[in-house]
């Protein structure tokens, strides 16, 4: 999965309720529960995020600033199950200090969920959430 260099992993826990922010994820019309987080690398390289739930999570990646009103616009890339049970998976380049938005939702409009991001990468990354 990943090459002989030194790999370093920061995790990310939180919760999808019924009190979490709203949105109308990209290519759906339905509503979802959301949970948006910032992460910034510490140094540039390759970063692969996993997502880990009982749940089926979707998960979109913007570059800033992360618009809930406007899900299309500055998104990089959106994932469902390529992390298998599941669960969604990104392999991106991030460039040190700067930070880029991870959104978590479920693939299923107005469901609850728990559940884990863990970011494999050359360094760690800071998560803050939004919102």
């Amino acid at each position: 999965m990943f090459s002989s260099l030194a790999v370093i992993k920061s995790s990310y826990s939180n919760a999808l309720t019924t009190s979490s922010a709203i949105f109308q994820r990209p290519k759906s019309a339905d509503t979802f529960y959301f949970v948006a987080i910032e992460v910034t690398p510490s140094t540039s390289g390759t970063y692969t995020f996993v997502a880990g739930s009982g749940t089926d999570t979707y998960g979109c990646l913007y570059n800033p600033p992360f618009n809930p009103s406007n899900p299309s616009s500055n998104l990089i890339a959106i994932d469902d199950d390529s992390a298998g049970e599941k669960n969604f998976k990104f392999e991106k380049h991030l460039i040190a200090n700067q930070t880029i938005i991870l959104v978590v939702t479920t693939y299923s409009a107005s469901q609850t969920a728990s559940f884990k991001v863990t970011v494999y990468g050359p360094a760690s990354v800071t998560f803050r959430g939004m919102f």
